[in-house]
């Protein structure tokens, strides 16, 4: 919210680098990548980042991390086309680096581009790959993400015999993080399962958990 009041502080700011200093303009924009897209100023985002990457070759963190913050824009813009590049060029740099959450957080953000393109092949793969980076990091909050992430593709891909286990082990870390905005999707993904199963009543209570939680 403050970065949001400070928003054409913030745009002066950026412009005032493009003019001077490509370096630190794409420093700036690759940290302010997560607020654009936190408050959907995706089109934005994507225009700023864009100027960034241009002035700019090296394959660096202040890159990787503008561009791990480009695909994650394109792709909730239903761009993966454009965001694909972006992602693979990132996923390599993070790589490069041996920087693994980083690497997990990218991962994660692909599969939901390829999740609203509707490849679910990928995006599992990747909420795949993201949740066994986030375990081998033992990132309690990094894992919870990921297992969510990976529960809405499972859900969509109809694996219903696979989701609840999964959702289990989820709500009972959401719990330890005290985190009830990530318990509600737990519940919410099992109702799914019943739901499309044919399981009204347990449907309902797990809805009922859900909505209470959120």
């Amino acid at each position: 919210d403050e970065l949001e009041r400070e928003h054409d502080n913030l745009r002066a700011a950026l412009e005032h680098l493009r003019a001077t200093d490509p370096r630190r303009l794409l420093r700036m924009a690759g940290q302010l990548g997560w607020f654009w897209h936190a408050h959907s100023h995706l089109a934005e985002g994507r225009r700023r980042m864009a100027e960034a990457l241009a002035g700019s070759a090296e394959r660096d963190e202040d890159r990787a991390r503008a561009l791990s913050a480009a695909g994650a824009l394109a792709g909730y813009q239903g761009d993966l086309a454009t965001g694909r590049p972006l992602f693979d060029e990132a996923i390599d740099s993070w790589r490069t680096l041996g920087r693994e959450r980083e690497l997990a957080m990218t991962f994660f953000d692909l599969a939901w581009g390829c999740f609203f393109v509707g490849d679910l092949a990928t995006g599992r793969r990747c909420m795949e790959e993201s949740l066994a980076i986030s375990r081998r990091l033992e990132d309690p909050a990094l894992v919870n993400r990921s297992q969510l992430g990976l529960l809405q593709v499972l859900v969509a891909l109809g694996e219903l015999e696979t989701v609840p286990l999964l959702c289990t082990e989820a709500r009972e870390l959401s719990r330890k993080l005290d985190d009830p905005w990530a318990e509600h999707f737990a519940d919410h993904f099992i109702a799914d399962c019943a739901l499309m199963q044919g399981d009204y009543p347990t449907a309902a209570a797990h809805y009922a958990r859900s909505l209470d939680a959120a």
